[in-house]
């Protein structure tokens, strides 16, 4: 990882820099900047006023270890560039360098830390609610289903107390074809039906009532009636489930037709009328 260090650009404006550069020049400054860069990587940042330290930086500057040794005491001493302290020398500048990037760096940190806390709670939030939904989602479901089942249970039980209030399925009498009238036993028919309205509601039982009230061609017997057997129960479930499925593929119902037959009826009498009309007219 490289590490920086702020250079100013105003640093030639410095009377001390000014100074540095009437005695040393060019060469002068670039030992300074040097030194400042050492002074930098140094873990305490600060260098020993050592023979080897002066010597490592007169080869590292091509310059002569005397003129590098007479830098760094006029550095000390008539600059006031650095500060000698037990042994060493350091830069005012550089430690005051070293606090703001640290300063920066902690704040980069805090600011890090917030984020990832933020973000760590926003997924928390975030998974909570949808651990909310899913277990709202559960819930709706579960009562949907326990409602259903009750409302099957229901219906399982209606049908049970008509099988049970009409055991005997219903059978054409034929004794009854010829002691009873048509309508007395279209009556009897339709009396029957009745325990199922509940179950499976009037428009149903009113096409079914129709279609098995039907009369054969000499008016004496109903539909129902020419079936060897005939039981109520059996006869409306498979109505019922033959309707649904024809409704579910996108047809309509005996009812339906019915209603479509009317209107066009009603219509075609309308456009005879009118005709009528036009011609007397």
């Amino acid at each position: 990882m490289k590490n920086y260090f702020s250079h100013d650009y105003y640093a030639t404006l410095d009377p001390k820099i000014i100074a540095l550069l009437g005695d040393y020049g060019a060469v002068g400054y670039g030992i300074y900047w040097r030194i400042v860069e050492m002074l930098h990587s140094e873990n305490e940042h600060k260098l020993p006023l050592k023979e080897y330290i002066i010597r490592a930086i007169a080869k590292q500057m091509s310059t002569s270890v005397e003129q590098t040794s007479a830098f760094i005491n006029d550095c000390i001493n008539v600059y006031e560039l650095f500060i000698e302290e037990d042994g060493n020398f350091y830069s005012k500048r550089v430690l005051e360098n070293i606090e703001k990037m640290e300063n920066i760096k902690e704040k980069r940190s805090n600011a890090g830390k917030i984020s990832a806390e933020k973000r760590k709670n926003a997924t928390c939030v975030e998974q909570s609610l949808t651990s909310v939904q899913q277990n709202s989602t559960s819930v709706q479901q579960n009562l949907t289903q326990s409602n259903k089942i009750k409302e099957n249970k229901i219906k399982e039980n209606k049908i049970k107390e008509i099988k049970d209030i009409n055991k005997d399925c219903f059978v054409a009498d034929k004794s009854a074809i010829k002691t009873k009238d048509l309508e007395f036993r279209k009556n009897e028919f339709k009396n029957n039906l009745e325990p199922f309205l509940e179950i499976y509601g009037k428009d149903l039982l009113n096409d079914f009532f129709r279609y098995w009230t039907e009369h054969n061609p000499d008016g004496k017997k109903m539909r129902f009636e020419m079936e060897k057997v005939f039981d109520i129960s059996k006869r409306l479930k498979t109505w019922s489930n033959n309707e649904n499925k024809f409704k579910r593929a996108g047809g309509i119902s005996e009812r339906e037709k019915r209603l479509e037959g009317v209107a066009q009826l009603k219509a075609d009498a309308a456009a005879i009328l009118n005709h009528l009309n036009v011609k007397l007219s």
